[in-house]
């Protein structure tokens, strides 16, 4: 028997751990042009552009992420990349609730605000 009943919090934490836990290819590029296409689980993704790919905090970068060219901070990078290229979003569990945010924290705030 399976638990159905989660309340707001709990089905945050489930849809946390869904998106840490699948594994994405990473997009960006490398030899001539060519996605890494690694398959990193989403939490990992930041660890996996700073060890493999070479990216340090404090300084500005281009992202090389296929199809994007945007510049900012490289300690942004892994924020951008999740929500970005990862498509990482969070849906208010309110029933009849249709808002849709980028960032938990966000969602979270709304949700303390959310009349549906």
């Amino acid at each position: 028997m399976y638990n159905t009943s989660f309340d707001d919090a709990a089905s945050c934490d489930l849809v946390a751990n869904a998106l840490a836990t699948k594994l994405y290819p990473c997009g960006w590029l490398i030899n001539f042009g060519q996605p890494c296409n690694t398959e990193v689980p989403g939490r990992d993704m930041p660890t996996h552009l700073r060890t493999v790919h070479r990216v340090n905090e404090n300084q500005r970068l281009r992202c090389l992420w296929n199809g994007c060219s945007d510049e900012l901070s490289s300690g942004c990078l892994g924020r951008h990349v999740q929500e970005r290229h990862l498509a990482w979003r969070w849906a208010c569990p309110r029933p009849g609730c249709e808002a849709i945010f980028t960032r938990r924290g966000v969602m979270e705030e709304h949700r303390t605000t959310c009349t549906r």
